[in-house]
């Protein structure tokens, strides 16, 4: 997730906007620990800084060296990259003259921080830079919509233009998350996506069949980001998406759903284990991911304390994945 901005009012965009015309935005980035990438969104989540973009330059080489050719669940990088020991970064843009930024003192060493005032043409398309194609599942590949004319696709193929929402596909959380819907999810059923981003798992499940898909999200940027990438790949008979959360706007699928799916964080999903509930069928399945592996013991134990039994769990680098089913 990073920011993308929001529509100004004529004033704003002057203060906003250098003599060239273009729009002035801040870059910061902070630097984090190899583990410690999760506590570091908690703390921004509690800032209200929902928008963020991880950058992780050693997964795609983690991901390389840790595929077993003899295992078609891991996971395959299509295009090469070099293995660096950098440790991973957080992204936020604000307009110039937001000081919320200044915030990110509180809780993060000054060195680790970084600012710059960037063009808006400068970040607006960055992201394109760290998206490649990526194997999501056995035979459906995620690829980047400003790619769709040099690779030749399958019927399944996704296209995707992540903006700055999150998931691109090539994060292990995401992976994991595609791994067990396809494992789990059966012709003809309902989806729950929660905290959808990007869309890329709302619309794996319509390439996965399900009758219906319902996605949500609390930015209403994401909600955008994940409209276009709806129909950017034709699925809107299947899939819609939704700005809020849990609380409001569902109550027509209490009972209907047959596999949510959150990839969040570990305290988050706890939260919402709960809420939930409601909207699963008898046997309905919770894919849940964005946990360290550090965290996986104290989600499953919080998940059977709420009634869900553990029905498997997958592991990739620092992350876990845990599917669970609601009796």
């Amino acid at each position: 997730m990073s920011h993308r901005g929001h529509c100004q009012s004529e004033k704003e965009e002057k203060i906003l906007r250098n003599p060239e015309g273009k729009m002035k935005y801040r870059q910061v980035t902070v630097t984090i620990g190899n583990h410690q990438v999760e506590d570091a969104l908690t703390k921004l989540f509690n800032l209200g800084l929902w928008d963020v973009q991880i950058i992780d330059e050693e997964l795609p080489g983690q991901m390389i060296r840790e595929k077993n050719p003899k295992n078609w669940d891991q996971t395959q990088v299509v295009t090469p990259t070099p293995i660096k020991n950098t440790p991973p970064k957080i992204r936020l843009y604000f307009e110039e003259t937001d000081t919320k930024w200044q915030e990110l003192y509180d809780f993060f060493a000054k060195e680790d921080i970084e600012s710059t005032i960037v063009d808006d043409e400068d970040w607006k398309y960055k992201y394109k830079e760290d998206c490649r194609v990526v194997d999501l599942t056995r035979d459906i590949r995620v690829i980047p919509s400003w790619e769709r004319e040099k690779q030749a696709a399958g019927p399944r193929d996704i296209f995707l233009d992540p903006g700055m929402a999150f998931g691109t596909g090539h994060h292990e959380t995401t992976v994991m998350c595609a791994k067990l819907m396809a494992r789990k999810l059966k012709k003809g059923q309902r989806v729950l996506d929660i905290g959808t981003g990007s869309g890329i798992l709302a619309i794996l499940g319509q390439r996965l069949q399900a009758r219906e898909v319902v996605a949500i999200d609390i930015d209403p940027d994401a909600v955008q980001v994940a409209r276009d990438n709806v129909a950017l790949n034709q699925a809107q008979d299947v899939v819609s998406v939704q700005e809020g959360d849990l609380t409001r706007g569902l109550e027509a699928y209490r009972g209907e759903i047959s596999l949510v799916v959150a990839n969040l964080v570990a305290e988050l999903i706890l939260e919402l284990g709960e809420q939930v509930k409601p909207y699963l069928q008898a046997e309905g399945y919770f894919i849940v991911s964005g946990i360290l592996r550090e965290k996986e013991a104290m989600v499953i134990k919080g998940l059977e304390a709420l009634g869900f039994s553990l029905e498997e769990v997958r592991r990739q680098g620092e992350w876990c994945a845990i599917c669970s089913r609601y009796a």
